[in-house]
């Protein structure tokens, strides 16, 4: 082993004598700063991760377990994930992946503020259960406070008929008695204070007709229906009355979602398509009959929907809708073979408008799985291609943001992927590749893949589905030469990485993944988000036109495809047998993954000198200064910051 490896090193140094990146420090910057790369003290076991993984752990109301969730930064900025529970649990279980220091969330359940929106504090696990007794945060004057004490019904039947109210808990019968056609009925709670149970039932002539939640956790107002039954009034703590219903309503900033019904007289497979920046995405695809209703959601960073939608109907273009608010919008409005039953903005705001019911005799009744949803995960990652041996740590040798939007069915599902992938810059003279791999997915879990860019006659050989052949899970090659897709701009190492050198225009690789086409999904099965984990993509790159040479995130594996040789030579430290790859003896990487658009060092400048932040976060294993890479005051020194202008 060790004469293969000397050998190695022999081909490697010659590889780095004719084409490395041959990068060594200006005569006049000072290399002896001890919080230099080479001089940090790191610990063996630090994963150099500027996000984590939260587990969501929700429960939903046992009244009304089908509404969809969404969760935002504090600020409604980021949505952070958007889904519907499980429909035998009444749960959402899933993972998504933040940047380390977020550590509050605010929770939507449905729309129309319903449910009063959460805030939460969390460091691993944002849990919450919805059939808690906590107060909602209405107004004083009307609203529900702490739970209802008194409710006044009225009975919209045709016919007498005996009715009565039972609560959840020990089944306490709190009215029973004949109540005529459009007569009202009072009743309180059995409890000591008054309340009610949680829940209570509604009984016609001792068929259950309806439920209603009463524990304030569920706004509920004068004039509401639950079948027979509506509501006159009601009183909660403190004797707040419950008030009328909100008359607001409009377009406001951008919708967040919207349900369509198809008004065509044929069953037919219906796509929506709309376009962020240079890609296109799919928001909903799949097979709708006549007067079913489907909904998708938006793809935006705060969840919103692109401005314009286009619809097509088996594949040709049927209509398009404007979404930004900016063209009036409305509740039964047409578009082609479309009217609008429902839309909503991200402050849950309601649209304007009615649309009449569709004739029971043409209802083909609820399909949930019209539903989708749809979230993002985005980042930039930065490079040093050296390996094994150390780089110069200004992590400019490759530096690619990437956009992920995920779509997905009410079962939380995977759709499609549209993922984009912008190309900063590149310090490097190797003529490096880009891809990734998905851990979690088999290769016969994909339909197709598309868009890449890659010559024939390269290295890279792909299976008819368009990922990489002979890999053990599915491998997306993005690219495979980086100075084919951006031409050198004749001075300067690389490009977009040494000042006064001729700035080139990154370039943009969109990769299309389709995991659910003409009604079926791949012939190995769904994946669902959670295993999906997109958040924990598996990025690298292909040193140098050498196949089996691969470049990933610290303690990331290498594919089926990497050349384990490389292991252990120079300066890698890596160890198979411990699942460690990709750090060097002092536990230094060759990549990282920051969660937001990345302003690269200068060539030449070591991060720590950019960064002002980032040694103290290295050294204190993730503890200290975990949003390092933002804009805030001490954080950067921009003068090793790259500038184009």
């Amino acid at each position: 082993m060790k004469s293969l490896r000397y050998l190695l090193g022999i081909v490697i140094i010659i590889m780095f004598t004719l084409g490395s990146c041959r990068k060594w420090p200006d005569s006049d910057e000072s290399q002896t700063d001890s919080k230099l790369m080479e001089n940090l003290v790191v610990a063996k076991n630090f994963d150099w991760k500027t996000t984590k993984t939260v587990t969501i752990s929700l429960t939903l109301p046992v009244n009304n377990p089908s509404e969809v969730v969404r969760i935002y930064t504090e600020n409604l900025e980021q949505l952070l994930y958007i889904g519907y529970g499980n429909a035998t649990t009444n749960t959402v279980s899933t993972t998504i992946t933040t940047p380390s220091y977020l550590s509050t969330a605010v929770i939507y359940y449905g729309y129309n503020n319903r449910y009063v929106p959460i805030l939460l504090g969390f460091s691993n696990v944002l849990s919450y259960d919805y059939n808690l007794d906590l107060k909602s945060t209405n107004a004083v004057n009307c609203g529900c406070e702490g739970g209802l004490q008194t409710l006044t019904m009225k009975y919209n039947g045709s016919s007498s008929a005996t009715i009565k109210v039972v609560e959840n808990k020990n089944s306490v019968v709190i009215f029973e008695n004949t109540v005529q056609p459009g007569g009202t009925f009072s009743f309180t709670g059995s409890k000591s204070t008054g309340k009610m149970d949680k829940i209570i039932y509604f009984y016609v002539n001792g068929t259950k007709k309806s439920s209603m939640q009463v524990d304030c956790k569920y706004n509920l107002y004068v004039g509401d229906n639950f079948d027979v039954f509506s509501i006159i009034s009601g009183t909660s703590d403190n004797q707040i009355p419950l008030c009328d219903a909100p008359n607001e309503c409009g377009c406001e900033g951008g919708l967040v979602s919207l349900t369509l019904r198809y008004t065509g007289s044929t069953t037919a497979n219906i796509k929506v398509i709309s376009k962020q920046g240079s890609q296109w995405v799919t928001s909903f695809s799949g097979i709708v009959d006549p007067n079913e209703e489907f909904t998708f959601t938006g793809d935006g960073n705060d969840g919103r929907l692109n401005n314009s939608l286009f619809i097509y109907v088996n594949e040709s273009e049927n209509t398009s809708i404007h979404t930004s608010c900016s063209v009036d919008i409305a509740i039964g409005d047409t578009y082609g073979s479309f009217k609008i039953v429902k839309g909503y903005n991200k402050n849950n705001l309601s649209l304007c408008g009615e649309i009449e019911p569709v004739d029971p005799g043409d209802d083909p009744g609820d399909d949930p799985g019209n539903n989708n949803t749809t979230t993002t995960s985005k980042g930039t990652l930065a490079y040093e291609d050296l390996w094994p041996s150390k780089g110069d740590y200004d992590f400019n040798d490759l530096v690619i943001s990437y956009n992920f939007v995920v779509t997905k069915d009410n079962q939380d599902r995977v759709l499609n992927i549209a993922s984009t992938f912008i190309v900063h810059a590149f310090g490097a003279s190797f003529h490096n590749a880009f891809g990734f791999q998905l851990p979690n997915v088999n290769n016969n879990q994909i339909i197709s893949v598309t868009g890449q860019d890659i010559a024939s006659g390269g290295i890279f050989s792909l299976a008819s589905n368009g990922l990489e052949q002979n890999q053990s899970k599915a491998t997306v090659i993005v690219y495979d030469d980086s100075y084919r897709i951006m031409t050198h701009p004749g001075s300067g190492i690389g490009v977009n990485t040494v000042e006064n050198a001729p700035y080139v225009t990154p370039d943009t690789i969109v990769v299309n993944m389709v995991f659910f086409a003409n009604g079926s999904f791949a012939s190995g099965g769904a994946v669902s988000y959670n295993n999906l984990n997109i958040g924990n993509f598996n990025p690298f790159i292909v040193v140098n036109k050498v196949r089996g040479r691969e470049v990933h995130l610290p303690d990331y594996p290498p594919t089926s495809l990497a050349n384990n040789a490389f292991f252990s030579t120079f300066n890698d430290d890596s160890d198979v047998a411990t699942n460690r790859y990709y750090k060097s003896e002092n536990n230094l990487p060759w990549a990282i993954n920051i969660p937001e658009v990345f302003e690269y060092p200068y060539e030449k400048r070591e991060i720590v000198l950019a960064y002002l932040k980032f040694a103290e976060w290295a050294e204190s294993s993730g503890a200290l200064y975990d949003d390092w890479y933002l804009n805030n005051s001490g954080y950067r020194n921009s003068n090793y910051i790259y500038n184009p202008n």
